[in-house]
């Protein structure tokens, strides 16, 4: 058995799938299964595989039927013997020092959840960004109790799967499963392992590079599939108020969504926008309903930006985006 089980969903990413398996493959820790689950693709995604797989027997593929992201992953868990699990996306890399550094805070603390940064690679521009996402310094790489956590963490740390080392035993004991027929599924999920752990460790060490404004990728769709992003956020709510959550980390939640919807509206199209914005505001009534009516996210820029959805027309947020 190994030590750790890297999952990767594959679909289509011909132009960058050796890329990725490369930085995996050269890891300094070597104890690590790569499954690579085949999502149907019909470029040459599967031929690259099978390739890579008659040189190093640490790569498993398992081949199905297109079924999306999450039923992707989920073959991956499934398939996953390992004491732990990270996920990879076949169009991004990693760092070679990635599953050592995680591992060696497994080792020092044993923590459930283990958090790291990550860097943005702008496709379109080929610039790398450091991720805006850091948690204070008096928290970071500190064995830290659920009680412990800042109010504010889910707003300071990458709300991705791709993000995280998970101990595979809470993951199937707990039967967390990624929602199919959904994009943007990352949240929930997240959402249901941080509620199952009782300690953390939080790194802002950047270990994972994350290939941004990729032609053909879920996040830069501009059609009404987007509309899945409040589906997604109506879950993570419904999962934090599930296990008693939602009181302490509301504000934090509300800011980070604040900042997930308006990240989508700035890059739809008119045709496309309207909708999206009558979408978000029931979103954010139900949100403020669940808050018993009131939630000051500490920040005057987002608190704006929430009043204008609630009382203002996406017009009206148009010219507000336009002159900030």
């Amino acid at each position: 058995m190994s030590k750790v089980s890297v999952i990767v969903p594959v679909y289509n990413v011909e132009k960058y799938l050796s890329f990725c398996l490369d930085s995996l493959l050269n890891q300094t820790f070597s104890d690590i299964e790569i499954i690579c689950v085949n999502d149907g693709s019909t470029d040459k995604s599967l031929f690259i595989l099978e390739r890579y797989a008659e040189f190093d027997s640490r790569i498993k593929i398992i081949n199905r039927e297109n079924g999306g992201l999450s039923a992707a992953r989920n073959t991956g868990i499934d398939a996953a013997d390992s004491e732990y699990i990270l996920f990879v996306d076949s169009d991004d890399y990693v760092s070679p020092l990635l599953v050592e550094n995680v591992i060696d805070i497994a080792k020092t603390h044993n923590p459930d959840y283990i958090s790291f940064n990550n860097f943005v690679l702008m496709e379109n521009t080929r610039k790398l960004y450091l991720s805006f996402c850091a948690i204070d310094n008096s928290f970071e790489n500190k064995l830290l109790t659920e009680k412990q956590l800042p109010a504010s963490i889910l707003s300071d740390i990458p709300l991705t799967a791709w993000s995280k080392l998970y101990k595979t035993k809470i993951i199937k004991e707990n039967n967390i499963k990624f929602a199919e027929g959904i994009q943007y599924e990352d949240g929930p999920w997240g959402y249901e392992y941080f509620c199952a752990c009782k300690n953390f460790v939080f790194s802002n060490t950047p270990l994972y590079f994350y290939r941004a404004a990729r032609e053909g990728s879920i996040m830069m769709k501009k059609d009404n599939s987007v509309l899945d992003v409040l589906t997604s956020l109506k879950l993570g709510d419904e999962i934090m108020q599930k296990h008693g959550k939602f009181d302490k980390y509301k504000k934090s939640i509300l800011k980070l969504n604040i900042d997930l919807i308006m990240f989508h509206y700035n890059r739809l199209p008119p045709e496309v926008k309207a909708g999206y914005f009558n979408a978000a505001k029931e979103y954010f009534k139900s949100f403020l309903q669940a808050c018993c009516g009131e939630c000051d996210v500490d920040d005057a820029k987002k608190n704006y930006l929430l009043r204008l959805f609630l009382t203002g027309s996406n017009s009206d947020l148009d010219k507000a985006v336009k002159h900030a």
